[in-house]
């Protein structure tokens, strides 16, 4: 019988220090979250301000929050008000952790070269993106728009699957672009 009180006391115990470290652990992420929003209004005060400077700071301080996509999205539209487009974004690739969102930035980079007509730039960049990344179907697009080729029109229409890039990707495949 003692035994089996000892035990209950103990599991009660174990439960109790779980369920506080659990209290602790959220308000810790509720702190971090309340903090990297303040980082990002500071960011974006910096920017209107054309502080570029600062605002690298505050978007390394910003890497591996909810936050970090829209850092850089800040970031590269102020940045492209007053400097190169592509070389901005290809230091935003460079400096991103995150593998997915150094998908998107590799593909947003890509995008500059074709516009900017450095066509085979673009589809070299564009080979980072890889069949089972996120952003393939949109990547391919893109890869599709720059060599006008009806066949990967097809496969994004295909892989997009009634989607609004398989409707962009036929409707570019009838228009001939």
């Amino acid at each position: 019988m003692k035994a089996r009180l000892w035990t209950l006391i103990g599991l009660v115990v174990i439960l109790a220090i779980g369920l506080l470290l659990l209290i602790v652990w959220n308000d810790r992420r509720k702190q971090l979250q309340a903090e990297a929003s303040y980082k990002e209004y500071a960011l974006y005060n910096a920017l209107q301000k054309q502080d570029y400077q600062k605002a690298k700071e505050l978007i390394k301080q910003l890497e591996g929050t909810p936050f970090e996509p829209l850092a850089l999205s800040y970031y590269v539209t102020y940045k492209e008000l007053g400097g190169d487009k592509i070389k901005v974004l290809e230091q935003v690739e460079k400096d991103v952790k995150d593998p997915q969102i150094k998908k998107l930035y590799t593909e947003r980079l890509a995008f500059e070269l074709y516009v900017s007509g450095k066509k085979d730039q673009a589809l070299k960049v564009l080979e980072g993106v890889q069949k089972d990344d996120f952003n393939y179907p949109s990547a391919l697009l893109l890869k599709a728009q720059i060599l006008n080729d009806p066949k990967l029109y097809l496969e994004v229409k295909n892989l997009a699957k009634d989607g609004y890039l398989s409707n962009l990707a036929q409707a570019l495949l009838l228009t001939g672009r």
